[in-house]
C-alpha cells in the first residue's frame, strides 16, 4: 500500500530548542496512484500525530 507511494517532502521545520520551543512542524506530500490504497491510508492515519523520538 504505502510502500508504493512516492513521497516528496518539503519540510518546513521550525525548531530552535535554545529558545525552549518544543514542537516542530513539517509538511509531506504523498502521491498514492491507486484510489483503494488512498482510502486505506486515509482511514488508517486520519488524525494520527507522528512523534519524533528525539
Amino acid at each position: 500500500m504505502v510502500d508504493r507511494a512516492r513521497i516528496s517532502s518539503k519540510q518546513q521545520t521550525s525548531t530552535n530548542t535554545s529558545f525552549g520551543q518544543q514542537y516542530a512542524f513539517s509538511r509531506v506530500y504523498l502521491n498514492i496512484p491507486n484510489r483503494q490504497d488512498l482510502i486505506i491510508f486515509t482511514e488508517k492515519f486520519q488524525g494520527y500525530v507522528f512523534v519524533d523520538k528525539n
